[in-house]
């Protein structure tokens, strides 16, 4: 277990340039998407994050007020602090932030959007599962070059209907390219979800 930046975190080298930086849902853990990430991009560098913020013995990546009412103050203060962790990692691991891509499920998918939508010369590639367009900030800069893609569940109940089209449209229209799936599910990852990010990380790689 390594410690940087406020952040505990597992470092999983791979063979290729690309790094996924992998952000757990409430409650969950530094290991939670491991698997799904091997899956994805086995030859992948792994940085897998432990959230700092607690809810009721629960790790998050930032405050929330109710469920699906976020601490917008603290997500961006929380923004932040996972931009400079992301730069500290690249120099002590030795990767390149331009072949970063940001895993995120439920809550960590949320901030991972937040950050996308914040720092484009940093994190120009996501994978979010579930995430919620509460997490956009009020002011997006222009996103031409930044990848997203976008899996969402048909029957989520914790995700209000239409959120997904509303990130597609809200970085579609700032110049980012945005890939979105709707499974037969709830909010929970299911196979189907991992097997489309796979297929789009290829397609990204040229593969």
């Amino acid at each position: 277990m390594n410690i940087l930046e406020g952040y505990r975190y597992l470092h999983i080298p791979g063979e290729s340039t690309r790094t996924l930086v992998l952000l757990h849902g409430t409650g969950g853990s530094e290991h939670d998407l491991i698997q799904h990430a091997h899956s994805i991009d086995s030859t992948a560098d792994i940085i897998s994050l432990r959230g700092n913020v607690t809810e009721d013995g629960m790790a998050r990546f930032f405050r929330r007020v109710a469920p699906g009412v976020f601490d917008r103050e603290d997500l961006a203060r929380r923004t932040e602090q996972l931009a400079d962790f992301i730069r500290k990692a690249s120099q002590v691991h030795g990767f390149p932030l331009t072949k970063v891509t940001s895993v995120g499920y439920s809550n960590g998918a949320n901030i991972a959007l937040s950050l996308l939508a914040t720092h484009p010369e940093m994190l120009t590639s996501a994978i979010l599962f579930r995430p919620m367009s509460a997490a956009l900030p009020d002011s997006i800069p222009s996103l031409a070059g930044s990848a997203l893609c976008i899996l969402a569940g048909k029957r989520d109940r914790m995700c209000p209907t239409g959120d997904a089209e509303k990130i597609r449209d809200a970085l579609s229209e700032k110049g980012a390219a945005v890939a979105l799936h709707m499974s037969d599910a709830g909010h929970e990852l299911v196979d189907e979800d991992v097997s489309f990010a796979r297929q789009w990380v290829k397609k990204q790689s040229g593969a």
